[in-house]
């Protein structure tokens, strides 16, 4: 037989590449920053006494490596005295020129320093101060600056937080700055030591707006935007292990759902029907896929998220912005900073998720119903008609008669008494299946996280670098492993000229095993139909002798079994633990991220900056199921047609899947900014003019076969042509429906080009005015110039009242800023809804010789993309000294041109085409509130509070089809004009009529089932609510005492829908676990006065209507709720105990999440872990809570 080999093993090759020119990278980037790091941090030591001036330049010359210039003449009559130990060379030549009629330049290129005469100024006395400057926990604050008020004269802080600085004696006061602080202004008067506590500034990080292009103060701004400290998400990531969703509660707008099928990431409701509808993501300036944020960054590398909300702030990113961005900034070193090493890491254990959540049936209950169904259909299916077809199942594949049937058949026909009977059920009912499952094919889900990073700087640069490492194991036996390099330096290369890089890489493995029961065709790209997992409760894999049980009677019955083997010699035994440890599956991951700018001072206020940046993310899937499987067996059977005994598929070997995905995405910008103030400061103007080319491009390539050998790395080739025209198979349909791609390959690209402008204008530091523009073009959207040339604009004005002179006498005031914002923001169409061009869809199949393509959307250069105008309203205001801050905004959306499916004239030769076709809008608030409530005795309680509320609705929606009860209220979720996005439709139930079927009401009030309910019109539904909740938010209590800290989140949703998970066996034998509600339901006669949940039958009743019960408004549930997210307790080791060790501090974290939740719903359902606009299987998997344990060090 003729052999091929498949090359998949380059991976390792590839990975050795890669991580050397990661490491190469950052290396050079690094070692030049240190080495300038270096040379200005190098310290001296010297003694001179009554040394002339120009041998102590001399000696410094030397000792440093510096040149010093100076002129002999000027310093021929001057003498030093002084002991100079540890010190740099700047804190030198302060030393030595102190009191003396000389100053010294800047240092310049790092390579010269300029001593200079200057005998036409005056000087006076001098003194000499010194002290330490700690935080209000009474750590030591590195780096902070104490500075002469109004003078250029200061220094920093050492390790210890310690200064000396010798000033004039007429100075009266100092001025103390530090990052997170309040300034402080500290009167001198005869002190010259000093103990200085400062404290934290909570809205420090609100001073400024990153938009992604510029950075701007937050007074000069008129936009709705949110800011959230970097330090919050990274204590918060140790315990989600995500960066994104470590945002829920802490930002109004901004929705995190975490439900099923739900939109995860939304900014003020849902923009879109069919097009994107997550925010854009921005890292740095430059757009990233949620995906890749995840995968590429580290939560400790974060400095701040800004979410842009309004048009306004948004706006500048044109057809991209309509669902809101969200801007993270990355850490970097600080300038003229000492080295300095950080540590943080965490353990984080969940368990296993709740089965009891599933709220299934447990032994008893489960045995109890399924004897009483089969005394009704034992009749119906006798013994002989089970055995050997799929008579009385609902999806049968292949005859079955699972293990308590067979008992209750045997005692049936008489072949065992009713003691054996009963003894032989006692024994199902006291094996346990779900605890053999969590034993053999489930883990506790555990989460481990490191981070070193290490940052400094000098006056002409500074660097960051951090090395991460992620290690989280799953609950299905897997281990992923993640490292990641984060490496960022910035370079003053002239006064006129700065430069900046950043590298990201990371390298992810994962390792697992894969199901042995049959899944999704999406997943094991196997044959239609077969062996799925069977939930019965009784069903164990082990006896309790420990020997393993053969699981081929869930899956066949025993005499199909034996028929089967006998006629093609392949043993049918199925021993799923085995096999499931047997399979392998591999993800292996590289990404890359290289991200530089420029910024050149053109004339004084103007400045060009550039930036580029080039991403790559590579991921490589190898699932491998061994020819040994049961699943592989079975698929040669139904292979096999009866009548040959021959199969086509490869009698070796195993199914191998390779996945390969390839992301590339690079970003060129250029732009000019201006900044400048005129009159002294009365006007301020800031603007920018620019633009951008990105383009974005996803590869997928997917291969499958069949008789793999995983040693020698090929596969056997067969007969695919005849493979699907296999009729009369030993086991299965008549005809099985076989995968034959062995090869598959889609691409997705997007690419821009814009054109942007911003300005911002601020008089008399009152007034405010913003305006944006931008233009772009897209291949995503038609080529009519009216669309491609279509700009987007806003603007906005914002009044700082509390600087008015009739606002002074107010007390407690510190300010109340006004803002006012209108514009458009757009949410281009998704890659293949439709274009200027036709979009084909490549096909092959068995049946053909050829390759072909089929023409899936007809050309439309019309299409735009959808246009959000958006009204904005809001205040800022902060009282008491920022005890209390207050933001509010209200907000209109109006989306117009959705895209979606337009129905076309026939005579056009289609039917339908992509469009434009409707209008939907928003419209809420959203209160931020921070309050410092208390603050005594070195106890301090802070308070963050945020709401938000939307409404949402769809104003006009074109459809041709007119809408029914059925599909209304059949749709998982419906859009419907003049309802929300996601609208649930539902039923009015009435209750079971004497045979215990379902009814409902129509429209007019009669009580209708059966065969009149399943024409019933669009009338005869009711709105039931929405699947997107009206309100959410967050309430943080943080709590500090001394060296300890206590914090507790709680988030919540409210206003929004559900349907109830219901049991949907309504006829036929049962073959996997029943839902608890099923024992409630109707029996006999007259049932129907104490239940309303419908009658089961032996044979499927065509006459009744179960969709009256499922979509129903008796199961409309409100998926409201509150959870305690997260609860957190830190500890800072005492100052004194830290330097000893030489350490800056240490923090211990212990933290706990979803302690707590409370839902508005009486079915014990979390809307978090569901489904929320489905009846079937709605309940995913629960875990209780998450417990982690942290250290931070600073060194």
């Amino acid at each position: 037989m003729r052999k091929q080999k498949l090359y998949s093993g380059s991976g390792g090759i590839c990975l050795n590449v890669f991580l050397r020119m990661v490491a190469l990278v950052c290396c050079l980037i690094v070692t030049v920053g240190v080495q300038a790091y270096a040379q200005e941090q190098r310290t001296l030591t010297a003694e001179f006494k009554d040394t002339p001036l120009a041998e102590v330049l001399k000696k410094l010359e030397k000792l440093s490596s510096y040149k010093i210039l100076f002129t002999y003449d000027d310093v021929q009559n001057y003498k030093v005295t002084a002991s100079l130990k540890d010190v740099t060379i700047t804190e030198a030549l302060q030393k030595v020129l102190a009191d003396k009629p000389f100053s010294f330049s800047d240092i310049t290129g790092g390579k010269y320093i300029s001593v200079v005469y200057r005998p036409s100024e005056k000087f006076e006395a001098m003194k000499t101060i010194k002290g330490q400057v700690v935080d209000d926990k009474g750590e030591s604050l590195i780096g902070a600056t104490i500075r002469v008020v109004r003078s250029s004269t200061g220094t920093v802080t050492d390790i210890e937080g310690r200064f000396t600085l010798r000033i004039p004696a007429s100075v009266t006061a100092l001025e103390v700055t530090f990052i997170g602080m309040k300034t402080l202004l500290v009167p001198l008067q005869d002190k010259t030591e000093f103990h200085i506590v400062m404290q934290p500034d909570n809205t420090v990080l609100s001073d400024v707006v990153v938009t992604g292009y510029q950075t701007i103060s937050r007074e000069r701004s008129a936009g709705a935007y949110d800011i959230v400290k970097g330090e919050t998400i990274s204590d918060k990531v140790g315990l989600t292990g995500d960066i994104l969703q470590s945002m829920e509660g802490l930002t109004a707008g901004l929705s995190v759902n975490l439900s099923e099928g739900a939109d995860t990431y939304v900014i003020r409701g849902i923009t879109s029907i069919n097009s994107n509808r997550s925010p854009l993501f921005v890292v740095d300036g430059v757009p990233l896929e949620s995906s890749q944020v995840q995968s590429l960054l580290n939560g400790n590398d974060i400095s701040s998220i800004t979410v842009l909300k309004d048009a306004t702030a948004a706006s500048i990113w044109g057809s991209q912005a309509a669902n809101g961005v969200v801007v993270i900034t990355t850490k970097k070193g600080s300038r003229e900073s000492k080295l300095k090493i950080s540590y943080d890491g965490s353990f984080a254990y969940t368990g296993k998720p709740d089965y009891d959540y599933q709220h299934k049936m447990g032994n008893a209950l489960f045995l109890k119903n399924v004897q009483e169904m089969f005394d009704q259909y034992s009749t119906v299916y006798p013994y002989e008609t089970v055995k050997n077809s799929v008579s009385g199942l609902v999806n049968g594949f292949n005859p079955l008669v699972l293990p308590h049937e067979r008992i209750m058949y045997r005692y049936q026909n008489n072949e065992i008494g009713a003691a054996e009977r009963d003894q032989a059920l006692a024994q199902l009912m006291v094996s346990d299946g779900r605890k053999d499952y969590e034993k053999y094919f489930m883990s506790n889900k555990l989460m481990t996280r490191h981070t070193l990073s290490f940052s400094g700087g000098s006056d002409k640069q500074n660097f960051y670098l951090s090395l991460g490492y992620v290690g989280d194991q799953g609950i299905s036996k897997d281990w992923q492993d993640r490292v990641s390099v984060n490496a960022r330096q910035e370079y003053t290369l002239a006064p006129w000229l700065k430069w900046d890089i950043t590298v990201n890489a990371s390298y992810g493995n994962k390792k697992g095993h894969l199901s042995p029961w049959k899944e999704e065709f999406a997943v094991d790209k196997m044959y239609a139909g077969s062996t799925y997992y069977t939930s019965l409760p009784y069903a164990v894999f082990y006896d309790a002798a420990g020997q393993a049980i053969d699981w081929s009677e869930y899956a066949v019955s025993a005499e199909k079994r034996e028929q089967v083997e006998g006629l093609t010699g392949i043993d049918m035994s199925f021993y799923p633990v085995e096999e499931f440890n047997s399979t392998s599956s591999k993800t292996v991951d590289m990404n890359l991220r290289l991200n530089t700018g420029l910024s050149v001072d053109l004339i004084h206020g103007l400045r060009y900056e550039g930036r580029v940046q080039y991403s790559r993310f590579h991921s490589k899937t190898e699932n491998y199921y061994p020819g040994t499987l049961w699943k592989l067996r079975e698929e040669r059977l139904c292979a096999t047609p009866a009548s040959t005994l021959k199969c086509p598929l490869p009698s070796t070997g195993g199914n191998f899947i390779l996945d390969n995905a390839l992301t590339s995405d690079w970003t060129v910008r250029n732009q000019l900014t201006y900044n400048n103030e005129f009159s002294e400061g009365r006007h301020q103007l800031t603007a920018l003019l620019g633009t951008e080319i990105r383009e974005y491009k996803n590869t997928v390539y997917s291969n499958f076969l069949r008789g793999y050998d995983m040693h020698t790395m090929q596969y056997t080739p067969y007969d695919d042509y005849n493979l699907n025209r296999v009729s009369g198979a030993v086991f299965g349909g008549s005809v099985n429906n076989f995968n034959t791609k062995y090869y598959t390959q889609s691409e997705v690209m997007r690419r821009y080009f814009s054109l942007y402008a911003n300005a911002a204008y601020t008089f008399n530091s009152k007034y405010t005015l913003n305006t944006s523009l931008r233009i772009d073009q897209s291949n995503l959207f038609g080529s009519d110039p009216n669309n491609q040339y279509k700009p987007i604009w806003a603007i906005g004005g914002a009044w700082k009242i509390s600087q008015e002179s009739f606002m002074q006498g107010i007390k407690g005031l510190n300010m109340l800023s006004l803002r006012a914002t209108y514009g458009f923001a757009g949410n281009s169409p998704e890659p293949g809804q439709g274009g200027s061009d036709d979009i084909l869809s490549a096909t092959s199949s068995s049946f053909f010789e050829t390759n072909g393509f089929a023409l899936t959307t007809p050309a439309n250069d019309k299409i735009i993309w959808e246009k959000t105008r958006t009204w904005n309203i809001g205040f800022d205001t902060d009282w008491w000294d920022n005890r209390l801050s207050l933001s509010f905004d209200y907000y209109n959306k109006k989306t117009t041109d959705l895209i979606g499916t337009m129905m076309l004239n026939p005579v056009s030769g289609w039917l339908s085409t992509v469009g434009n076709l409707g209008t939907l809008s928003n419209k809420g608030f959203e209160l931020t509130i921070n309050s410092h409530n208390l603050t005594k005795n070195n106890f301090d309680w802070y308070t963050t509070f945020t709401l938000s509320h939307n409404v949402n609705k769809i104003q006009k929606l074109e459809v041709e089809t007119p809408y029914t009860a059925k599909t209304l209220a059949y749709l998982s979720s419906v859009n419907v004009e003049g309802y929300p996005v996601n609208s649930l439709f539902s039923y009015r139930y009435a209750g079971l009529n004497k045979q215990g079927e379902p009814q409902a009401y129509d429209q007019e009030g009669n009580i209708v089932s059966g065969n009149d309910s399943f024409d019933m019109e669009a009338g005869d539904v009711e709105y039931s609510g929405t699947t997107v909740p009206k309100f959410y938010g967050g309430l943080t209590n943080r709590f500090v005492y001394k060296n300890w800290e206590l914090s507790l989140m709680f988030v919540y949703n409210f206003g929004n829908k559900m349907r109830r998970d219901c049991e949907d066996l309504s006829y036929g034998r049962p073959t996997a676990n029943l839902h608890k509600d099923f024992d409630k339901r109707w029996r006999t006669e007259g049932d129907e006065r104490y239940t309303d949940i419908p009658v089961w039958t032996p044979q499927k009743n065509s006459a009744a209507n179960y969709n009256l019960f499922y979509f129903s408004d008796r199961n409309i549930l409100n998926a409201s709720y509150i959870k305690l997210r997260d609860i957190s307790l830190s500890y800072r080791l005492p100052v004194t105990f830290c330097r000893k060790f030489r350490m800056e501090n240490v923090r211990l974290i212990l933290q706990a999440g979803n302690l707590f939740y409370w839902a508005a719903n009486s079915a014990g359902i979390d809307p978090e872990y569901y489904r929320l606009d489905s009846y079937k299987d709605s309940r995913k998997e629960k875990f209780g809570a998450t417990y982690s344990l942290g250290l931070n060090i600073n060194f």
